[in-house]
């Protein structure tokens, strides 16, 4: 009866069709046939509805609330009672929600092992957590009656193998940029010295430069240090010092999720080191005011003057932050976009020779040429800008710059990125990394889109029968070589509902980074509804919240877009 009834969900998702009220008053139990068939899937029962179907998260039901209804069934089943004890639907709706199924081995302790495991996987809060697809199911307990037969009892094995094959899902790590991650690391490890570094990343469009900076927050956090980044918006340049503030607002928020003790000492070490400048820190920078204390009053000047104090102070104001094994980290990304207040801030401090404990980066696209200094060679022309935007002389005491440029990958690094998402290195893996490799110019971003429009159009799927990844070589041969990332994007973004498509098109009139109630007010909608349309996309790998948002006040919710290609698609789409 079981492996009858994961059949049936396996049938209906294989239609594209999501069941949405699995339950048992909908299921015709056929004994002599040991046949199970659906009656009646209008019947809501609220003892069997997932999490995202309860109305309460933002998550929309998907197949794998089916998989989350088809536990709860198959834990009925098999223990003679539901995981969890209610009466209504409000009780049924905080179990769901919050509470934690009763282990099934508790009440059936002859279950245990696989069996046990895979009722309790289904039965998981996040559907990340569940299986991925019925398939995965049905392998399972197919292994599970095959080692009945054999052995008369089931056999330990890990579960959830043949759904992680099946599993699309592209991945975090980098592929092609072990040197660069190598150089970066050694930067770090200078500043974790005591010692200061600046390093410069320069590439085309989609080449990485964000995800391989990136990359090296993890690191700084573990080892106790702070990791601040600051994105330069083409429709902000009018803004002084916007990209500094940015990040210096992400130190202050970090700053309050410290211990009572390490806030207090860093109150007393900012007031000693700034003094009556404190008052020109928070003139620009109000997120500072209670972390600064009591403030002297100070002169008001004119916008230059207060521009030349300000950078002055700069440097003074973040090395209170860094320490010795604890470093600071501060990262300008998209400089091609910078405004003039941002890049003599960005001097200022590299030519501090007082500062240590620091690792300055940035990055910048190498086609943008800052300041007109073009070449027939963007690489010339990005290494020409850093040489003319930073000078160092023989008697200069500013940092050296170190200068990372990120190429193309080759055909090796997008076989390797290939081989890890389908989980394959075999000959015809190698024709299709072949094809992706001249039809996206080895650009990631074109990649990860690429192959990501692949998956949704259904002409890269998992065949569950063979057990491998499959794909209509005729279509991806038919894609023009190097793509525009935006017609992907675009397309990608005409699929989404409506009212959806214009709130994004309304975020990216607003910049790269937008906060939740600004868009509300600007769309007409609600904060509430705003944000669950934000989810969808969220959802859709075009945006993300920042994880050091205030979320406790919906008005502090910041969203930015993951690539300022997908920002710009966005604000086409309707204008």
């Amino acid at each position: 009866m079981i492996h009858s009834l994961t059949n049936v969900v396996y049938t209906y998702h294989k239609r594209d069709t999501i069941i949405g009220n699995l339950n048992p008053a909908g299921v015709l139990i056929q004994l002599e046939r040991k046949l199970n068939e659906l009656t009646d899937i209008r019947i809501t029962d609220y003892a069997y509805l997932s999490p995202e179907q309860t109305g309460r998260i933002n998550r929309s039901p998907e197949r794998r609330s089916d998989l989350y209804a088809l536990g709860m069934i198959l834990y009925e089943m098999l223990a003679g009672s539901l995981p969890f004890r209610a009466q209504s639907k409000e009780q049924w709706v905080h179990a769901h929600l919050a509470m934690m199924p009763i282990p099934l081995s508790r009440l059936r302790p002859e279950i245990t092992g696989p069996l046990e495991g895979m009722i309790m996987k289904l039965l998981s809060k996040m559907p990340e957590e569940r299986y991925q697809s019925a398939h995965g199911v049905i392998v399972d307990l197919q292994r599970c009656v095959s080692s009945i037969e054999e052995t008369g009892g089931i056999v330990p094995f890990e579960i959830a193998r043949a759904d992680d094959d099946s599993r699309f899902q592209l991945p975090n790590s980098l592929f092609g940029r072990e040197a660069e991650e190598v150089q970066l690391s050694k930067a770090l490890e200078q500043a974790r010295a005591g010692g200061c570094a600046f390093v410069m990343v320069s590439g085309g469009a989609g080449s990485g430069k964000t995800a391989l900076v990136h990359q090296l927050q993890g690191s700084v956090i573990r080892t106790g240090g702070r990791f601040i980044a600051g994105k330069c918006d083409l429709m902000n340049r009018d803004i002084p010092f916007s990209q500094i503030l940015e990040a210096l607002r992400r130190l202050i928020w970090q700053v309050w999720s410290e211990s009572p003790e390490s806030i207090a000492r860093l109150k007393v070490r900012l007031m000693e080191a700034l003094g009556r400048g404190a008052g020109v820190i928070a003139q620009l920078l109000p997120e500072a005011e209670k972390l600064l204390g009591n403030l002297p009053s100070v002169e008001r000047l004119g916008p230059a003057e207060a521009a030349i104090r300000f950078r002055l102070l700069l440097p003074i104001f973040i090395q209170v932050f860094a320490d010795s094994g604890h470093p600071l980290v501060l990262f300008l990304d998209d400089l091609q976009w910078a405004d003039p207040a941002t890049m003599d801030a960005l001097r200022t401090v590299a030519q501090d020779p007082t500062l240590h404990s620091l690792l300055l980066l940035g990055a910048f696209r190498e086609e943008a040429a800052p300041h007109q200094i073009a070449t027939e060679d963007p690489r010339a022309t990005a290494t020409a800008w850093i040489e003319n935007s930073f000078p160092r002389h023989k008697t200069s005491t500013s940092l050296s710059v170190q200068h990372i440029a990120l190429d193309p990958l080759t055909y090796i690094d997008v076989r390797q990125f290939v081989s890890h998402i389908v989980k394959e290195n075999s000959a015809r893996i190698r024709m299709l990394a072949e094809s992706l490799y001249h039809r996206t110019g080895g650009n990631p971003l074109y990649l990860h889109r690429f192959l990501d429009s692949l998956y949704r159009e259904k002409k890269l799927y998992y065949d569950e029968e063979k057990s491998n990844w499959a794909w209509d070589t005729a279509v991806v041969k038919q894609i023009s070589e190097d793509p525009d990332i935006l017609l992907l994007v675009g397309t990608r973004i005409r699929m989404l509902p409506s009212d959806t498509i214009e709130l994004l098109a309304v975020a990216a009139a607003i910049g790269h980074r937008f906060r939740l109630s600004a868009v509300a007010v600007a769309s007409g909608h609600s904060m509430i509804y705003a944000n669950r349309l934000l989810r969808v996309v969220e959802e859709e790998g075009l945006i993300s919240q920042e994880n050091d948002s205030n979320e406790a006040d919906t008005d502090e919710v910041y969203y930015t877009f993951l690539h300022d290609r997908v920002q710009q698609a966005a604000y086409q789409t309707v204008h």
